[in-house]
């Protein structure tokens, strides 16, 4: 939301990036009787994902994505395709947008940047352990810049699902480019 305050911006986010570094999760459950700017973008963030990930476009795209995995020549083989699947085509569509828009993922990061006291304070205690240091690390690599590149998205991929559980992508330099050859047929 162009003008929207960084607060509403940081809880569009929080609710991925509290997943990304922890076992964690933002739920409706979390914003009930919550009032305020973070509340608001957690409340956007929870309605948009139940919305998007109904939506046929999307499960038809994550079934692409699953069949483009399992024709990967990766080895071992992927587990839990289905949730890779969903993740990857999440990163694809995250690549599309920031290729129309060049200036969303610097505008995002400084957003997230000003808003980062409202975060931590709104969590208080349901913040993972370290969030903010995984909060830190996520500005300062800025990630999403990259995202406009397969290579990157590959390794982003590798990276969330070695947060989910051990072995469900091979993790080793190797499948990087069949894992970037995925991205290009995905895209």
């Amino acid at each position: 939301m162009p003008g929207a305050p960084a607060a509403f911006f940081v809880g569009n986010v929080l609710p991925d990036l509290v997943g990304l570094s922890g076992r964690t999760a933002i739920r409706k459950e979390s914003v009930i009787g919550r009032v305020g700017d973070v509340a608001d973008g957690i409340r956007l963030h929870l309605e948009a994902d139940q919305r998007f990930h109904s939506d046929p476009v999307f499960i038809a795209g994550c079934q692409r994505a699953g069949a483009l995995l399992r024709e990967a020549e990766l080895s071992p083989p992927p587990r839990r395709v289905f949730f890779l699947a969903h993740v990857a085509y999440e990163l694809a569509l995250d690549a599309v947008l920031l290729e129309a828009e060049p200036g969303l993922a610097a505008d995002l990061y400084t957003q997230l940047d000003a808003g980062k006291a409202a975060a931590l304070e709104f969590l208080g205690s349901m913040a993972p352990p370290n969030f903010a240091v995984h909060y830190d690390r996520f500005l300062e690599h800025g990630y999403l810049g990259r995202y406009t590149r397969n290579e990157s998205l590959s390794r982003a991929l590798r990276g969330i699902s070695s947060r989910v559980a051990e072995g469900l992508l091979p993790d080793t330099d190797e499948a990087v480019p069949p894992l970037m050859a995925f991205f290009e047929a995905l895209r």
